[in-house]
């Protein structure tokens, strides 16, 4: 694909093509992203003048409106490049879709993104496996063609010039030559198994021979003959150089952490597990006193050691490192299946930890059984606010990912914490925020209480929260649509959430914050159905609800009230009409009656 990138340049001077390599990048991780990268570039390259929708920033647009957003430019390229001196064709080359993460949702169903018949002078090209995972992407794509199966190109196997090429131009980057015999013998192996992974693991053992090594002595000079057992013997090299422990957790924290792992986390996962620390400290003890970290620099080794694999990704404001190949991450995760619950309770762990030190008794068996009492681990802090995004997707992710042992700490730390949910609208945008509660509810379906608070705040938008007091929004748009009897229904008809009370805490919390902080009524964030009573959470201490039915409220904005003669009255100076399908004033009076 990259060498078909440059050749359309040369084919097609007059041309503009645009190329990702997929599930290398932050960017290019979901077919979502993908799209709305995709959309920009349209815009800055075409100008789009006769585009609606130009003027619009599609970082907030649903799917459906992205998709179409991305329809309409590719059909106002085709019209301008028939009128104007801009850039034609225009190619857009997408390598390895396979490799998308979550790839059931979108990317797999063609239909949903894209076009079966192209605008004049539009060209997408796609390169994908035939079958990943059990999905038949190529079956997929033929249920999509309608089975026209004219579109359809198998890339070749390398030929063996191909394949000497590549041989020579990565041994010159290593500095290294190898012998007549053991060249031939290189060649042959690579003839078997003619694909570029395959060479690019194979080049990684023959650097490493002597020019003395004899190719017939197979013992000494002997290769893998698969992708799998030279993966396989690339991570025995890495234990036996690092440690056998040290590089199994450090590889499945790689694959089990969320899109990757960052080298600080990496560091804080491996100080916090005392089967590591362990082997680290064999032949001496830890130079601080009171004190045990992993050392840096074992980390930074062992990452070289695999850099070329791995790819670095800006995700949430930080770096992630991830294998770059999805034969790794199947290889690593097989390899590494045994501690995959234990490394979920690692990165909780070092999510979780919200204060100045990480303090844990270790004691090093290796080293006379020698007990070190309230270890300072010296861990990073995860402060929860709106600046770690990291914490705020990655915490209850791996909660689930652990099962139902964690189901406490996640209803507590995040569900339902107010703290914690107006961050992550704050500072993921109320599609991400809506989309992580989402995913919690596919995995744990019964969840009553969820759903409820998931009704309640799927209709904030990113607009409503810019430059105001999201956590206010998010309490009264929880207050508008749930109320205390409700929550005690939820739980009277559920046996499996009996004894629960965090959506009552999360109520009790909204409460708090909206006094604390002299709420008053806003309509525009919250439609308030007529059967709960929270209508009153919506206003200010003197406000009252004047007269509801079904589809309308007359309410007191401002006022006053008092009694004479035993009878009730109320001097208002605002009533506003509300509608209790949408939230919105309909009508706001302003005069004595």
């Amino acid at each position: 694909m990259a060498r078909l990138a440059k050749e359309l340049r040369v084919w097609y001077p007059q041309s503009a093509v645009a190329i990702r390599f997929l599930g290398t990048s932050a960017r290019s991780i979901t077919i979502e992203l993908v799209l709305r990268s995709l959309c920009r570039q349209l815009k800055l390259l075409y100008g789009l003048v006769d585009d609606e929708t130009a003027d619009e920033d599609d970082s907030s647009l649903t799917f459906s409106s992205l998709v179409r957003l991305f329809h309409d430019r590719l059909k106002s390229i085709s019209r301008q490049t028939s009128k104007t001196s801009r850039p034609k064709p225009f190619f857009i080359l997408l390598d390895a879709i396979d490799q998308f993460d979550d790839p059931m949702k979108y990317s797999f169903q063609f239909d949903t993104w894209l076009l079966r018949f192209l605008p004049r002078d539009v060209h997408i090209i796609l390169s994908f496996l035939p079958i990943v995972d059990q999905i038949p992407i190529k079956d997929l794509f033929l249920q999509f063609t309608r089975n026209d199966e004219t579109c359809l190109f198998t890339v070749p196997r390398l030929r063996p010039k191909d394949s000497e090429d590549m041989i020579r131009s990565l041994l010159q980057a290593s500095n290294r030559q190898l012998t007549s015999e053991q060249y031939a013998y290189l060649l042959s192996t690579v003839e078997q198994n003619p694909k570029p992974l395959y060479l690019k693991l194979l080049i990684d053992v023959v650097r490493r021979w002597t020019a003395y090594a004899d190719v017939s002595l197979k013992s000494s000079l002997t290769l893998p003959e698969t992708i799998e057992n030279a993966i396989e013997q690339l991570f025995h090299r890495l234990e036996n150089r690092h440690g056998k422990d040290f590089v199994q957790y450090s590889l499945a924290y790689l694959v089990y952490g969320y899109n990757g792992i960052s080298e600080n986390e990496l560091e804080d996962c491996l100080s916090i597990n005392d089967i590591v620390l362990n082997e680290i400290y064999t032949h001496h003890d830890p130079p601080i006193p009171q004190t045990i970290h992993v050392p840096s620099l074992l980390c930074q080794s062992f990452l070289y050691s695999i850099e070329e694999y791995l790819c670095r990704k800006r995700i949430h404001e930080k770096y992630i490192l991830a294998f770059y190949h999805r034969k790794f991450i199947e290889l690593t995760r097989k390899f590494a299946r045994h501690l995959r619950q234990q490394c979920h309770e690692h990165l909780i762990e070092i999510y979780s930890h919200e204060k100045l030190d990480y303090q844990r008794t270790i004691q090093l068996k290796k080293r006379n059984n020698q007990i070190i009492e309230n270890a300072n681990r010296l861990i990073n802090s995860q402060i929860t606010n709106t600046l770690n995004q990291r914490k705020l997707i990655a915490l209850p992710y791996h909660c689930l990912e652990y099962g139902h042992e964690k189901d406490d700490l996640l209803r507590s730390k995040c569900l339902f914490n107010l703290e914690f949910l107006s961050c992550q609208l704050q500072s993921l945008g109320h599609t991400t925020f809506l989309e992580s509660i989402r995913y919690c509810l596919r995995l744990r379906p019964n969840w009553t209480d969820l759903k409820r608070v998931y009704r309640a705040v799927w209709s904030i938008d990113d607009e409503s929260i810019t430059d105001t007091d999201a956590t206010r929004i998010l309490a009264e748009q929880i207050l508008g649509f749930i109320d205390t009897e409700e929550i005690r229904s939820i739980y009277a008809s559920n046996d499996s959430m009996k004894n629960k009370s965090d959506l009552e805490k999360l109520l009790h919390d909204c409460q708090s914050y909206c006094q604390t902080h002299e709420n008053s009524f806003r309509p525009l964030y919250a439609g308030f159905p007529q059967e709960t009573g929270a209508l009153a959470w919506s206003f200010s201490p003197t406000t009252h609800v004047l007269f509801t039915n079904d589809f309308y409220a007359l309410v007191l904005i401002d006022g006053s009230q008092g009694e004479e003669d035993e009878e009730l009255f109320m001097y208002a100076y605002t009533v506003a009409l509300i509608n209790l399908q949408t939230g919105k004033v309909i009508e706001n009076k302003k005069q004595p009656f």
